[in-house]
This record gives structure tokens, C-alpha cells and sequence, in this order.
């Protein structure tokens, strides 16, 4: 977990914050870098029961989640995750608090995360260019058409309820809903990066 205290801290306040970060996750890791947080705790409880229990010994302000991991190289990158998604996070008003690293995904490719744009495309748009059909162009058009189910309709000369039928079935498939406006921009921002790369494989 990833965010900032309450203000910059004594050496005997900072003393106390790690113990109470060790009170609330046995054995948990706390490094504080200025104002910067991070926590690395292991836990075999389940991760909203960690997260829940920490969240309070972090000031105002986003508090950014990693996923899990079980090896130091997957910790490592976990870790990172968090860092960028804390750089990130205000670039997303409404995001929860605390909020996952994956879920800022778009906000962590605006600051040069690669890391988030290759997991974005292989996660948000890989999936649904494999999926064949007309899913892939369907997704496309009613983004291309500002997310008008209309639009898309005319331009695609098919119904709009088939145009609904098709996003339903990529929201089953990705678990994003193209309707919600959040989940359309993850969307927008996964197309935007699978088209360059996809031209910038054409041009090899």
C-alpha cells in the first residue's frame, strides 16, 4: 500500500506510526520517505481485511493497493504498481479510496508507466481483437462515434440493439462495461494503445 502520512514526521512519530502499522499487520514492512508511505505487509488473511485494517494509518490523500504477490520479483513489481498508481491517482477525481493499482491503469499510462500500458492491452484489448466477430470493430465504432449508441448503429448499418448485444458480451468477457463511463475510458485508453502497436507491428 502506497500514500502519504499526515504531514512530515519526528523520528519518534515516525517510531510509533510502525508500530501501529505492525500492530494492525503482524510482521508488515513500513518505509517512510518524507511524506511518502509505502507498506509491504504479508498476510494470510484476505487482502480487503489488510487493506481495511491499514487504511487508517495513512494520512488524507489516495491510498494505492498493489496486487498481491508471493515471490520478491512479483512483490517488486507490486510495489512499483503502487508507487506509479499513488503518482497517478489524482489524475482520477473519483477514484475510491483505497483504490488498486490496475484499476488506474489509464491514469498510470499518462505518467510513462509501461508496465500499465502492456497490461492494459493484454487484459482490455487483446482479449476482445481475439474474440472475433464484430466485437473489435463494435467497441471501436461506438468509441470512434463518442459512445452514441445511435451512431454507432449507422455507421455499423446494423440495429442498435445488436450494438447493445455486442457490448454486453464484451463486458462478459473483460468485466468492463463500455456503457459506464469509467469503463468506457479504460476502453478508449486500451484501443488507443492496441491500435499503436498494432501499426507500429505493420510497419516492421
Amino acid at each position: 500500500m502506497v500514500g502519504r502520512t499526515e504531514g512530515p514526521l519526528g523520528e519518534v512519530q515516525s517510531a510509533e506510526l510502525r508500530r501501529t502499522i505492525r500492530r494492525a499487520a503482524h510482521g508488515a514492512l513500513a518505509g517512510i520517505h518524507g511524506e511518502d508511505l509505502v507498506v509491504i505487509a504479508r498476510s494470510d488473511s484476505a487482502l480487503d481485511e489488510v487493506t481495511k485494517a491499514l487504511l487508517p494509518t495513512f494520512g488524507s490523500g489516495p491510498v494505492v493497493v498493489g496486487p498481491p504477490a508471493i515471490t520478491l520479483v512479483e512483490v517488486a513489481r507490486s510495489t512499483r504498481a503502487a508507487i506509479n498508481g499513488a503518482s497517478a491517482a489524482p489524475a482520477w477525481a473519483l477514484a475510491p479510496r483505497p483504490v488498486n493499482a490496475d484499476d488506474l491503469l489509464p491514469e498510470r499510462v499518462l505518467i510513462g508507466d509501461s508496465s500499465a500500458a502492456e497490461r492494459l492491452i493484454a487484459v482490455a484489448y487483446d482479449p476482445i481483437a481475439s474474440a472475433g466477430g464484430s466485437l473489435k470493430e463494435t467497441v471501436a465504432t461506438f468509441l470512434d462515434c463518442g459512445r452514441s449508441l445511435e451512431l454507432a448503429s449507422r455507421t455499423m448499418f446494423v440495429h442498435a440493439n445488436t450494438v447493445r448485444y455486442r457490448l454486453r458480451k464484451v463486458a462478459d468477457l473483460t468485466g468492463w462495461d463500455v456503457l459506464s463511463t469509467r469503463d468506457a475510458h479504460v476502453l478508449e485508453t486500451a484501443f488507443a494503445l492496441g491500435r499503436l502497436r498494432d501499426a507500429a507491428a505493420l510497419s516492421l
